[in-house]
């Protein structure tokens, strides 16, 4: 009870701080967006609550991530959920314009909406919700903010953190924050209806910051399915050079920008520094200037994290001189003479020459097809401290050998578990002359670059297969069974209703559940001309129209209609197990029930429309743990 009071009492002044705040951050994105210095443009008020799309109609499931990795590792994941279910809409929001522009482009020909999430102020918070009103939630890896997951418009949405993520040194941060924000953290935890971790330490760790042991399960780590499929681990290219049709993508017709960027390395010698940042391209410069005279035709292509960089990257390194080759007999005084490194930069059209010595990927969305042209990837922020490592399964996925530097962040968890099942998968260098002499072993060493290939794609498939299914498994039933349903009472909203239920619980077009369709129906027309259970129904609802929660819904209270799930652990068949057992008696638990399913008289006034609420529900539960059976049982 006291940390729930020092709880309640840290984030009513942490609401009041961002509230004052507010207004002044509010100005200063408008400022920028005058200036033109806000990449997000036009669409800076989204960051406000103030939404540039319209709510769909039926069930919304919202998704959120913050940057550009946890947006990556989202999008299978939001794939498999529009598989499954493909009535569902879905809301896709960022923190920044760089991760929406990547999750737009991804989503360009679906129904998914891609917005910008808004800032963590009561004001920007309601707005986004009052406008949105999600049906259930799922934020990527440890996006914790108080005014969001407190705010009362999220009261009864279920909630899941997924590939949820904890260092040591931030969970060792937050535990020493004890009568501070430690139990502010609690309660932010404990809201989660569904943690998904990487690993049990990490699910231990939020065990032990508040959130329930029976919510939280290990499922494998999405980071290793950012990429939809598996290289060939077989294919080798000849002495390392990328002239090969690809690991992944091949002839498969991505069009001309595809063509474009084989032809820009078919032929060459090279290497790839992905996701780099400030002060690693100098470093990188460096490596290729030292190799250039030792591996010929070497071509380095850089893709910066931050594609805004592109220019001026270019700008720095055109702006460099080679050092001359070592001296030898017969040179003449132009071949000593120094030269001016030569670069291209995709963004601005300029072609790959023969001379070219780094090319500039400075576009958005092509790394993934670089990672399946290019035998050998270095992954960026890695080499200076701070930084906290990038994504080093997407490569290996493709069968990149793979080279990283030391400081991994929360990525040397992924490491780990890529060099456990193959030591050579992953190749970590401890500074910039270890990155050289790797990439000159690599580039000059065929059998030794296809080892590694092949290690890297081996690890990375033993730690995709399945992840997606298992994530989608515990979040389909955790959190999407049990959004709640808008029940209306009007004849003329029947249809309307029953669609509702229908796109939430995605009833299939045969068997059982195909007669539970009309069963809904069925109920909803007997609760209409019931009036003790209309009554009951649209009785003193907070909210406006009572709801119903398909698949055990855990959202009682006045709002009308509802019941109350178990608190099981995460498995399908032991929450229904213990659903079952809860709702045991609900079958005939009254005479008025049964009167109220008949269409008969009921006099009693205990509430029978949450008692039929409790019976429909116990059926809905019944045909979803085992859809041989017949829970179509009694009146229809």
């Amino acid at each position: 009870m006291a940390d729930a009071a020092a709880g309640a009492v840290i984030q009513g002044a942490y609401r009041a701080a961002t509230a004052v705040a507010s207004p002044w951050v509010a100005i200063g994105l408008w400022q920028r967006a005058l200036l033109g210095l806000d990449s997000a443009g036009s669409r800076w008020r989204e960051q406000l609550g103030e939404p540039s799309a319209k709510r769909p109609d039926g069930p919304l499931l919202w998704f959120h991530a913050v940057s550009v990795g946890e947006s990556a590792i989202a999008i299978p994941l939001v794939r498999k959920c529009m598989q499954q279910r493909p009535r569902l809409k879905i809301l896709f929001t960022t923190r920044n314009a760089l991760a929406l522009s990547v999750v737009s482009k991804a989503f360009s020909k679906t129904h998914v909406i891609c917005q910008l999430a808004p800032l963590d102020s009561p004001a920007a918070v309601a707005r986004f919700l009052a406008h949105w009103c999600p049906n259930a939630a799922a934020f990527m890896e440890q996006e914790l903010w108080p005014n969001l997951l407190l705010s009362p418009l999220l009261h009864r949405v279920p909630i899941a953190l997924l590939n949820a993520r904890m260092t040591q040194s931030t969970f060792d941060r937050w535990h020493a924050m004890d009568g501070l924000l430690l139990p502010l953290i609690s309660a932010m935890v404990a809201r989660f209806d569904l943690i998904t971790t990487t690993s049990t330490e990490q699910g231990l760790r939020y065990q032990r910051l508040g959130a329930n042991p029976m919510l939280t399960r290990f499922t494998g780590n999405l980071k290793f399915a950012t990429m939809g499929g598996h290289g060939s681990s077989g294919r080798s290219s000849r002495e390392g050079e990328a002239d090969r049709g690809g690991a992944r993508g091949g002839a498969r017709g991505r069009g001309g920008k595809e063509e474009e960027l084989r032809q820009a390395v078919r032929g060459r010698r090279v290497w790839l520094a992905a996701s780099t940042h400030a002060g690693e391209e100098e470093a990188i410069l460096r490596v290729h200037c030292n190799l250039k005279h030792r591996i010929s035709r070497l071509l380095t292509v850089v893709v910066p994290r931050d594609p805004a960089r592109g220019a001026a990257i270019g700008k720095f390194l055109s702006s460099q001189l080679h050092h001359p080759p070592p001296l030898q007999p017969g040179m003449t005084a132009e071949e000593l003479r120094p030269k001016a490194v030569t670069v291209a930069v995709r963004s601005k059209g300029q072609a790959v020459r023969s001379d070219t010595d780094f090319y500039v990927a400075d576009t958005i969305g092509e790394l993934t097809l670089l990672y399946s042209m290019i035998p050998l990837a270095f992954v960026g922020g890695s080499l200076l401290p701070g930084l906290g490592g990038h994504n080093i399964a997407e490569p290996a996925v493709s069968s990149c050998a793979v080279l990283t530097g030391p400081h991994l962040g929360h990525f040397a968890s992924v490491l780990q578990q890529l060099q456990q099942v193959a030591p050579l998968s992953v190749w970590q260098v401890a500074d910039e002359h270890e990155l050289q002499t790797a990439v000159e072993q690599l580039l000059t060493n065929e059998a030794q670059l296809n080892a590694r290939r092949i290690a890297a794609q081996r690890a990375a498939a033993s730690g995709t297969e399945g992840v997606v299914d298992e994530v989608w498994e515990a979040l389909d039933f955790a959190i999407l069974q049990r959004m709640t349903v808008p029940v209306v009472a009007s004849s003329g909203d029947r249809a309307a209703a029953a669609a509702a239920a229908a796109a939430a619980l995605e009833l299939r077009e045969d068997g059982p559940d195909a007669e539970l369709t009309g069963v809904l129906q069925a109920r909803l027309d007997r609760i209409e001309s019931f009036p003790a259970a209309a009554g009951a129904m649209h009785g003193a609802g907070v909210d406006g129209a009572p709801l119903i929660s398909p698949a055990g819904a855990s959202q009682g209270g006045s709002a009308g209609v509802s019941v109350t799930s178990p608190t099981t652990p995460m498995s399908r068949e032991g929450w229904s197990r213990s659903g079952a057992g809860s709702n045991s008696g609900a079958k005939f638990k009254s005479s008025s029930v049964k009167q109220a399913v008949d269409g008969g008289k009921a006099d009693g006034t205990g509430g029978p429309g949450d008692e039929l609420a409790v019976r429909l529900q116990a059926r809905i539960d019944k045909i979803e743990t085992d859809p041989k059976c017949d829970a179509l049982d009694g009146p229809k």
